[in-house]
């Protein structure tokens, strides 16, 4: 896969708000403590939500969120017992050929004999105590908690009303969420629950091999069925029911979803429970936040959470990361590793500057007794917050997130946080303040390109000094960098923070869409001066000015800019807004846009014939994707997308990145006829589908044909609701060719 490519992907979606949903931006006051970034107006006053996206769209994410940044997630359950692998054993200990699965029969026995669920009475729990847990959350500078309700497995680790198998009947015999829940809101933590429990339908091999197939034990293991089909009616409702039990019982405001839930046969399901959860938030009188993975709620509707991954900019809406300390597993394992400090405060300066929060898990082990490296990076972390918090709680982004080195990292990959440095800085803001986090400590002359006079000419620093520090910072501003004198005795490890206090007026963050043939292009002005300021900024394209506008800011206030312009030919264009002396950093797009989504044609049943290049299209039917269902008998497994796509001569030789969505089963993608990506194996055998893969497909310049019309085909092997149910992205062109990822 692309390095980096998921990052991208996600930026496509977010700037969808650019022209929609930020006009609130012109003006916004930066006064008070803050600096909102896109707020809506109060709309949900005590009204109630329906199970409708239109009526979701009203939703707004709660301030103490915005404020809260920093967040512990507790996965813990008898999967910790075998400590073995990861999280998953439960699910590998029945798979043929895993190693999860000989290492179970030569430690524990033979499936039929000793299946997961003898591993319950060895869950004991007796050494956890929900007091010492909350008191070291609290030193940790945690804002929040989000203990795993029930995983996978199947198992609650709270007392349910809808199954036996929980940790109140069985195991510990105790309510570990509820006691967990009590002593962090007595410490002034908001809690949360994450539920996993839609993914237990695919997540056991139901086997006569096995304990698994025993009626005795389908509260725990469902009831047996046929890897890959479709989850029943029954379990769908047995799963919104226990979903609601949790919610209606511990009141959480945080509610996180693993995948499995995102399989088309919960998009009922989905806004139903969301409106419910919603409404109960009203009735609370505490906002509450649900987060979504991958790209099945619309923009606007809930929080996105990104898991062992983060974005590359600045989000207009708060976005979650969630990843471990742990680097090998979610759960407790015997001789884990674990992530350094630097990495885990790095990890949360990063996310913060880019508008997100940080979720942190760690796995216990079953007797309830924290692990000493993770007892150990935690308390590191809630010291360093002592000292720098102040950039971190209830701040804001400023215009870029920062400079230097970028995170990698694509979709459950943690990127290179190592290569991070003290010249690497991360930028937040909070009223009048601008704060600058360099991801090191600094030997050397500390340069901030970003406020250097030719980057900001109308902006001048009138203060800085360096947080936990009483040392007179020394300073200057030169034309090419904000050139800061190193500390000669620094206030902390791991990242040092710099209060500054601008003056003047701040113009940056260039966001670019693309619609068809024409581009939109906004900059945020920031006004940190005493009075009015005229200022006029021109819209660059391919270094010419094409159009202009005299922008009016008030002082203590924030404005959006905006530009559009359409291109007359097809071609990459570099785009850029400046002023006086000065210009943003340009990004170049492709025009026209060339989208995947909207109509395409299928077929259902299979003939190699289908996926050429030349053919007739007569007898197909015309379908809308994404969130197309195909109605078909369970007999026939094969069906078939395809549909053309115009590429101009402008782009010859450039590559693409197709980006298809997500498909609910297996499948091939082809492109004029020859394959060039699939997702799992067609046809299936004993393997599980990646239900939740997002199909991402390299296409080298010499498949396409410029200047004509191209065959993208999709064939797909799956089941009844077999489906591509996930947004597309528009195609993106690419110089390179990428041989040595592919």
């Amino acid at each position: 896969m692309v390095t980096g490519l998921l990052q991208r992907y996600w930026i496509l979606f977010a700037i969808a708000a650019i022209g929609s949903g930020c006009e609130t931006l012109n003006p916004c006051k930066i006064t008070g403590g803050e600096s909102k970034v896109c707020s809506k107006s109060k709309l949900m006053e005590k009204k109630i939500y329906e199970a409708t996206w239109e009526s979701l769209k009203n939703y707004e994410v709660p301030e103490w969120y915005k404020d809260a940044k920093f967040g512990i997630f507790i996965h813990w359950g008898p999967y910790c017992v075998p400590a073995y692998g990861h999280e998953w054993y439960p699910s590998e200990m029945y798979r043929k050929g895993h190693d999860v699965y000989e290492h179970h029969k030569e430690s524990w026995g033979d499936q039929k004999e000793f299946g997961y669920n003898d591993f319950i009475p060895k869950f004991g729990a007796e050494k956890f105590d929900a007091e010492e847990w909350a008191a070291l959350f609290q030193k940790a500078g945690a804002k929040y908690v989000v203990p795993v309700a029930c995983h996978h497995d199947g198992f609650a680790m709270y007392d349910s009303a809808y199954t036996k198998w929980d940790a109140a009947d069985k195991g510990p015999r105790r309510d570990i969420v509820g006691e967990l829940a009590w002593a962090c809101r007595r410490k002034g933590m908001e809690v949360g629950l994450s539920t996993h429990y839609a993914m237990n339908w695919d997540y056991y091999v139901h086997s006569d091999e096995f304990d698994t197939s025993d009626a005795a034990y389908a509260g725990l293991y469902n009831d047996p069925h046929p890897m890959g089909q479709p989850p029943s009616r029954k379990f769908l409702e047995h799963w919104y029911e226990r979903t609601l039990d949790i919610v209606d019982k511990y009141q959480p405001v945080i509610l996180w979803f693993d995948f499995g839930f995102f399989r088309p046969a919960f998009e009922p399901y989905r806004r139903k429970l969301t409106a419910y959860y919603y409404n109960k938030g009203l009735e609370w009188e505490k906002g509450v936040v649900l987060n979504y993975k991958d790209n099945v709620y619309p923009y606007g509707t809930a929080v996105l959470d990104l898991e062992r991954s983060r974005l590359n900019e600045v989000y207009p809406m708060v976005w979650q990361t969630d990843t471990s300390i742990s680097m090998d597993s979610w759960g407790y394992i015997k001789d884990d590793s674990f992530k350094p400090t630097s990495t885990l405060i790095h990890d949360l300066v990063d996310i913060v500057s880019k508008n997100g929060v940080l979720l942190l898990n760690f796995g216990p082990p079953a007797d309830g007794i924290i692990p000493k490296p993770v007892r150990e990076r935690l308390l590191a972390m809630g010291e360093w917050l002592k000292v720098n918090g102040e950039a971190i709680y209830g701040a804001r982004p400023w215009l870029i997130y920062g400079e230097g080195a970028e995170h990698v990292g694509t979709d459950f990959g943690e990127g290179e946080e190592s290569s991070y440095s003290a010249e690497d800085i991360r930028f937040t803001a909070k009223g009048h303040i601008l704060y600058a986090t360099c991801l090191g400590e600094p030997e050397k002359d500390l340069k901030i390109r970003a406020l250097g006079k030719s980057a900001q000419p109308y902006l001048w620093i009138e203060d800085i000094n360096l947080l936990g520090s009483d040392e007179k910072i020394t300073w200057r501003q030169e034309n090419e960098h904000l050139v800061i004198n190193p500390s000669k005795k620094q206030a902390g490890k791991y990242a040092l923070v710099f209060r500054i206090a601008p003056k003047g007026i701040a113009i940056e963050g260039l966001r670019t869409k693309s619609i068809e043939r024409t581009v939109n292009a906004q900059v945020m002005i920031i006004n940190y001066g005493d009075g009015k300021s005229s200022n006029k900024l021109s819209l660059d394209i391919n270094g010419r000015a094409v159009q202009s506008q005299m922008v009016n800011t008030q002082p203590g206030t924030m404005k959006l800019v905006k530009f559009s312009y359409t291109a007359k030919e097809p071609g990459f264009y570099k785009v850029a807004i400046g002023g006086t002396g000065f210009s943003t950093a340009g990004k170049e797009v492709a025009l026209p846009v060339i989208k995947l989504g909207g109509q395409w044609l299928f077929k259902a049943g299979d003939s190699v014939e289908w996926k050429e290049a030349e053919f007739d299209d007569s007898d197909w039917r015309r379908v809308e994707v994404p969130m197309m269902s195909c109605e078909y008998s369970q007999e026939i497994d094969y069906h078939w997308l395809r549909r053309k796509v115009f590429i101009p001569k402008a782009f010859k030789g450039y590559g693409l990145v197709l980006t298809v969505g997500k498909i609910d089963g297996a499948s091939e993608t082809y492109f004029n006829g020859k394959l060039i990506g699939r997702m799992s194996r067609i046809p299936f055998g004993d393997e599980q589908p990646m239900y939740e893969d997002t199909q991402r497909h390299l296409v080298r310049s010499e498949l396409i044909q410029y200047g004509s019309d191209n065959v993208i085909a999709v064939r797909i092997y799956g089941l009844k609701d077999c489906v591509m149910y996930a947004d597309m992205a528009p195609i993106e062109y690419r110089k390179r060719q990428y041989q040595e990822e592919n």
